[in-house]
């Protein structure tokens, strides 16, 4: 995953005769127990846009990640902050997501 945005700090708009993004950050999911980046099978993405997250999933490892975008005050201070994996027992044939208002909470499914 990489983000890409404007490094200037004058708002989430580009400048004024600006064109190009620069890549702020990359986060790289790769596995211990395979070799190359090239094994790995991301087949599902969903973006929970409420919640600031991004779940990735990956068939061959039978896991789910979710990944915490942290929006700052300007593009350039935004990165992905957290991260957890989660392992399920059957395989991933397609991903969806809800979400749901509990105790003036959001809560992400």
């Amino acid at each position: 995953m990489k983000i890409w945005a404007s490094t200037s700090e004058e708002g989430w708009l580009l400048p004024k005769g600006s064109d190009s993004l620069d890549c702020i950050q990359t986060l790289e999911l790769k596995s211990s127990a395979e070799p190359g980046a090239e094994e790995a099978s991301f087949n599902q993405v969903v973006a929970l846009s409420q919640m600031d997250l991004i779940s990735p999933a990956n068939a061959k490892k039978n896991a789910i990640y979710v990944v915490h975008l942290d929006y700052g005050p300007n593009p350039a201070s935004t990165r992905l902050d957290y991260i957890s994996e989660f392992t399920v027992t059957m395989p991933i044939l397609s991903l969806t997501r809800t979400s749901d208002v509990v105790h003036g909470k959001s809560v992400a499914q």
